[in-house]
């Protein structure tokens, strides 16, 4: 019985890390990087779903559910 549990959790994971996506880019000015500029994730409500920083060379990565969303760039 435990192991079946532990196998149906474990395809509830599957399923769940499926759903989501990382996403992944570089903000850059004249192909210079921008660093620490902040990454904002909107919902269509306009709502923030999660945001980051970007790294010194401008690279930054963000984990989502599937969906549509708009991508704001705060300096």
């Amino acid at each position: 019985m435990k192991k079946l549990i532990v196998i149906a959790l474990l395809n509830s994971l599957t399923l769940w890390a499926s759903a989501q996506v990382q996403l992944k880019g570089n903000v850059k000015n004249n192909q210079e990087p921008i660093g620490w500029a902040n990454v904002i994730l909107s919902n269509a409500e306009g709502k923030t779903v999660t945001g980051n920083l970007t790294k010194e060379d401008g690279s930054f990565e963000l984990k989502v559910k599937t969906g549509a969303y708009k991508l704001k760039i705060v300096l």
